[in-house]
């Protein structure tokens, strides 16, 4: 009797504040969407101080089915409440204190790819990012978290038995949990509505269940079928089939409301075909008296040259190399517009490059490969496939994509750019008077008078709805990365498909400055310098790095730099303080640290009070399109709670935002971590081995004071917080890996080593490596009450669920960070636990 009593006071209660709240500002934004009925569902809006009622029905609603709960942990910014069994494991409303419902686990893509980048082709693809696109336990053989669970049982009876064999053969297959859904039951789901269309019926898509097919991919083939035309897309997962969520996104200032994808035939280079042929080929080019090269090594320059010429005089085509191995003694090749060079394959065309001294490398030639200033031809789409470059010296950087390059592929390409190649270290034998340890003397009679960073990476890739694929690419320094040319206001790749490549980097594999809307998936790396380091989703020249997809790829040996496999540098801001905010502008109350075009695409966060870490997208800056310097737009305007206006203490910072790195494995390295602003991160189902974790390490800079540079202070000012940051289903092997435990900060000792890898704090380094998943602040020191009059947080929101640590390592939340939960974290053969600090967080719980 007493639970149907419950149940209907409940009831009661619920119609009460539904009545009492009618038209109130209590709103909910987000939600740590998708959610299993019994786990703990993490919400942010505005919400009354004192406790009420949050209802959950199953949607749509089956015999009104609602379920009121009194949440675990209550602030006017967030609710934790555990989701009743009751309501079905589909789709679920939640409406606190009688606000709006707010829809969970329906499919939420945050941005798409088309084959072309930017458009798809009838017989095409898209692919989807998001969160909530599978969760239907049938589509994995067996439950990822079960699976590692019951393994690591038996890892720990191994240990405790002493049977090294054992420990292996359970490691073997822990590596070898599953990491893809794989049953076709799996239903993910596309819809296409023709914009402006009479009579037209939608089009429906199932989801291909063999390509990028994760928790948070997908796969669409489009029919050849397709009309070209401009379409609205609306996207449902697994578990609620018929509910169609509507596409819309932020891209930039320029379309802030980003619904439709455009349907058009592919791009093709002109079906022109020009041949070099080695009859036009010598040997000129080398000292014959000296080398006495072979009869099979030609000079290639000249007769690449014209072919090029004569490709771009028929507007195009595609340039056909021979088999053997080419010599190009003068550099770079430009190649014309809507021209390809293609050799007879990886194996049988091989073009080899001189060094190129230093003094040689201008910024009108920054690559060995790159697209011809000229409009001739009508396009600025470029490729290069099929064959094998050849470095063994200084060089600049091989491919250089530039900011009008639209279109360019890169296809079954291998790269082996070796700056020492057949040269020993300074310290072997007798070497010219050298100090720096990334120099190096030659057996050859050659002195390498410049460092590994003196060198280019192997793509340098400023361009849109670029394509890389199929390669197998080795280099001195960086391999992938968008950092500017001098002088060059590029903000990086857009658009792009990177995919099933192989990567030996010296220096970084994948620099991720300024990248947006890129899929990078299925590749293998393998760090082979002791300087390889690790990658950065950056915003060094420009305000956005978003839309990212950084996938099942393997990431093994970063030994170099301070050792980060991935990090978010560096901070910034281009004000923090109060403004005034109505509709969609904010004035600010005083004068901005920065201001014009490079801050469109920004974010500005409320940092405290009501409406706390909710954000909009900068459309117009301070100083652009009438706004004077204190008036700032955005893409829409804030919730109910702010939008009736009033003065908020904000923060107007970069924008990275929106960045899926799920489903890789990392060996012998850092951290994955946070450092400085991020919005909306997920790292989901990695496994690690031998790394320091995963850390949510938001950044408090200091208060501003100038010079201003860099967005505002050379590392940033104000706050840079972690938010809406989900570390889920990650599955830690080996929590010990490297340190350096025997240096110190002493005075009169070489180098500036901390017991740690980094040079942040010994007290952050230390602790750091005793945990695999962390919630920190830094920088500037953590941030403690006295420092922080506005009442600010450095991380909030942040999500630990379903993680299992095999051996060594704990959870850690510091610093000043709120709301933060942790879930259902399995932690063996350990002395560490779950730790936190609660003299500088607020709003945690541990379940």
């Amino acid at each position: 009797v007493f639970p149907t009593i419950m149940a209907e006071l409940v009831c009661v209660v619920l119609i009460l504040q539904a009545v009492l709240v009618s038209g109130s500002n209590t709103v909910i934004n987000w939600a740590s969407s998708p959610i299993s009925p019994g786990s703990v569902v993490l919400l942010q809006g505005s919400f009354p101080v004192s406790s009420c009622i949050v209802s959950f029905a199953s949607y749509p609603q089956i015999n009104n089915d609602v379920v009121g709960v009194l949440p675990i942990q209550q602030t006017n910014a967030s609710l934790k409440v555990k989701v009743p069994v009751g309501v079905g494991s589909g789709a679920i409303t939640v409406s606190a204190c009688g606000s709006p419902a707010f829809i969970l686990n329906t499919a939420d893509v945050w941005w798409v790819l088309g084959d072309q980048g930017d458009y798809a082709s009838p017989g095409g693809s898209i692919r989807a990012f998001g969160r909530g696109l599978r969760r239907n336990s049938n589509c994995k053989s067996k439950d990822h978290k079960s699976m590692s669970s019951e393994i690591t049982e038996q890892l720990s009876t191994a240990i405790q038995e002493n049977s090294v064999e054992s420990v292996e053969k359970i490691l073997n297959m822990m590596r070898a949990l599953p990491r893809l859904p794989t049953n076709n039951a799996c239903t993910v789901s596309m819809r296409l509505s023709k914009v402006s269309a009479i009579g037209e019926d939608d089009v429906e898509i199932k989801a291909d269940n063999n390509i990028i097919a994760t928790e948070y991919s997908a796969h669409f083939h489009l029919p050849s079928s397709l009309s070209p035309g401009e379409y609205n897309m609306s996207f449902s997962n697994d578990i609620a089939p018929s509910i169609y969520t509507p596409f819309d996104t932020f891209l930039n200032s320029s379309v802030p409301l980003w619904r439709t994808i455009h349907i058009r035939p592919a791009r093709e280079f002109p079906h022109n075909e020009v041949y070099v042929s080695t009859a036009n080929m010598n040997r000129a080019c080398f000292n014959v008296s000296l080398l006495n090269p072979p009869k099979t090594w030609r000079c290639a320059s000249s007769a690449l040259t014209a072919a090029l010429t004569s490709a771009k005089e028929k507007g195009g085509g595609i340039v056909y190399l021979p088999r053997g191995q080419l010599y190009i003694e003068d550099g770079p090749i430009f190649v014309p517009n809507n021209v390809k060079i293609a050799g007879a394959g990886m194996s049988l065309t091989s073009l080899y490059f001189p060094m190129h001294p230093v003094s040689n490398w201008t910024e009108a030639s920054p690559g060995l490969f790159q697209r011809e200033n000229s409009t001739l031809g009508g396009g600025t789409m470029w490729g290069v496939s099929d064959l094998t470059i050849y470095v063994g010296g200084w060089h600049p950087h091989i491919m250089y994509i530039d900011s009008s390059s639209n279109g360019f592929t890169m296809m079954n390409v291998r790269v082996r750019a070796n700056a020492f190649f057949a040269e020993n270290p300074p310290t072997y034998g007798k070497e010219p008077n050298c100090t720096n340890s990334f120099k190096a003397r030659s057996t050859r009679g050659r002195f390498a008078n410049y460092s590994l960073y003196d060198n280019g990476a192997v793509v340098l890739n400023h361009g849109k709805n670029s394509r890389i694929t199929g390669c197998d690419l080795y280099g001195t320094s960086d391999i992938f990365t968008s950092h500017p040319v001098s002088g060059s206001s590029a903000i990086g790749t857009q658009f792009a498909l990177i995919e099933n490549n192989t990567i030996y980097n010296g220096g970084g594999s994948h620099l991720m400055p300024n990248w947006q809307q890129v899929c990078f998936s299925s590749n293998k790396i393998i760090g082979i310098s002791v300087t390889a380091m690790g990658n950065n989703v950056g915003t060094s020249c420009c305000s956005t790095a978003q839309h990212i997809f950084e996938g099942l790829n393997s990431i093994s040996h970063v030994w170099g730099n301070d050792r980060e496999v991935l990090t978010y540098d560096d901070a910034g801001g281009a004000y923090w303080g109060e403004a005034i905010i109505s509709g969609t502008t904010a004035t600010l109350l005083s004068e901005p640290f920065q201001t014009g075009v490079l801050q469109e695409s920004t974010l500005i966060m409320i940092l405290n009070g009501t409406g706390a870490h909710e954000y909009r997208r900068i459309t117009v800056p301070g100083g652009v399109g009438g706004n004077d310097n204190k008036t700032w737009s955005f893409d829409r305007s804030f919730s109910n709670a702010v939008s009736k206006g009033g003065t908020f203490f904000v923060q107007i910072m970069p924008a990275r935002i929106r960045n899926l790195h799920v489903h890789n494995h990392y060996q012998d390295g850092g951290a994955l971590q946070l450092y400085g602003h991020a919005t909306d991160i997920v790292f989901g189902h990695n496994t690690l081995e031998r790394l320091t974790g995963i850390f949510s390490w938001g950044q408090w800079r200091g208060s501003p004071s100038p010079p201003f540079d860099k967005l505002g202070g050379s590392f940033g000012v104000g706050m840079n917080p972690n938010t809406y940051v989900q570390i889920e289903a990650n599955n830690i092997l080996e929590g010990n890996n490297i340190i350096n435990a025997w240096y110190t900060n002493v005075s009169g000792t070489t180098g500036d080593y901390n017991p740690g890898p980094w040079p942040h704090g010994t007290g952050v380094a230390n602790f750091m490596e005793q945990n695999c998943l962390g919630v920190v602040d830094g920088r500037v020191g953590f941030l403690k009450e006295d420092d922080n009059p506005k009442g600010q947080y450095a991380n909030a929101f942040v999500i630990l669920r379903d993680n299992n640590i095999a051996s060594n390592g704990g959870v850690w939340i510091t610093g000043a960070s709120r709301d933060v939960l942790v879930e259902n974290t399995t932690i063996n053969q350990s002395d560490n636990n779950v730790t936190v600090d609660k003299g500088t967080t607020f709003s945690v719980l541990v379940v």
